[in-house]
């Protein structure tokens, strides 16, 4: 048990001692990527110090490969839009992989913890980022989701008035109210300037959302940029067919919550109104076999 203690103590001096020399020690990595982390530093958000594990990225790309691989990682993250790159990424699921264990040892103590709780600890702390991950990504989807219609109906007035599509897209980043689906076109706008096909930029886009009525609207834009056909007319249409959409997404949710109040209602709520109703007639039942005992006794 000494020794694993020993390890996780060695790992987490080996993860500062690298974390402080890293940040002395020039980065290798390519000029573009380190256009995106400057690009990511200026944005608002979560940032942690990116130009760090430059000792033990190595050790990480058989970890990242386990994950799924970079650009599984890259959309993951982007999805979410937590603005950390996939190396520190790693890093936060490594520090907190060991940094519970040795939390759980320094302030409760060996002679309570067991190692089974050490390990459950470890295990924990290396997906809890999962976890905040993905609630991230799906509170940005749901709004995402509730925007869409609204946005495109803006996109189509844009059009409507005389303007072109990408001239639209620029007034409702620039006008619109903040929110998750202006940023992804923000990104969209960005990857135009910088040179991909409309095409390319809303197909990235879908992908990295994945969200069914995203997808329709990509589609419809593509088919629309290939076909030559008016804009505009088809926003219109795809702005009632979100609509509807959503509306459908709202009716299986609604359908489903029966079933998920099942088990509460099982479990929580039947026993209490159990104990309300049954309980007086307990005791009174009691209080007689009482009566009935002393009498009997007598």
């Amino acid at each position: 048990m000494e020794v694993f203690i020993y390890l996780f103590f060695a790992a987490g001096i080996f993860l500062i001692v690298s974390y402080f020399l890293g940040k002395s020690i020039p980065d290798l990595r390519s000029s573009q990527f380190e256009k995106e982390i400057k690009e990511k530093k200026r944005t608002k958000g979560f940032v942690v110090p990116v130009n760090i594990l430059p000792l033990i990225a190595p050790l990480n790309r058989p970890l990242i490969k386990l994950l799924g691989g970079d650009e599984n990682l890259k959309q993951k993250l982007m999805a979410g839009n937590l603005k950390v790159s996939i190396d520190s990424f790693l890093f936060i699921k490594e520090v907190l992989a060991i940094g519970l264990p040795l939390g759980l040892y320094i302030f409760i103590g060996m002679e309570v913890v067991k190692p089974l709780w050490l390990l459950a600890a470890g295990v924990l702390g290396f997906f809890l980022p999962d976890v905040y991950l993905q609630n991230l990504t799906r509170k940005r989807k749901a709004e995402i989701i509730k925007y869409l219609p609204d946005t495109i109906d803006l996109l189509s007035l844009c059009v409507g008035g005389g303007l072109d599509f990408i001239t639209g897209i620029k007034w409702v980043i620039e006008r619109a109210k903040p929110s998750a689906l202006v940023d992804e076109f923000l990104l969209v706008f960005r990857e135009l300037e910088m040179g991909r096909s409309r095409q390319e930029a809303f197909r990235s886009m879908g992908k990295r959302l994945d969200i069914p009525e995203v997808n329709t609207f990509v589609r419809t834009v593509i088919q629309a940029d290939r076909m030559g056909v008016s804009v505009g007319e088809i926003l219109t249409v795809l702005s009632e067919e979100v609509r509807r959409q959503r509306f459908q997404r709202g009716e299986r949710m609604a359908l489903k919550a029966p079933i998920k109040m099942l088990f509460p209602l099982i479990v929580f709520i039947l026993p209490v109104i159990g104990i309300i109703v049954g309980a007086p007639v307990m005791m009174q039942f009691m209080q007689q076999s009482t009566v009935r005992a002393s009498m009997m006794g007598k």
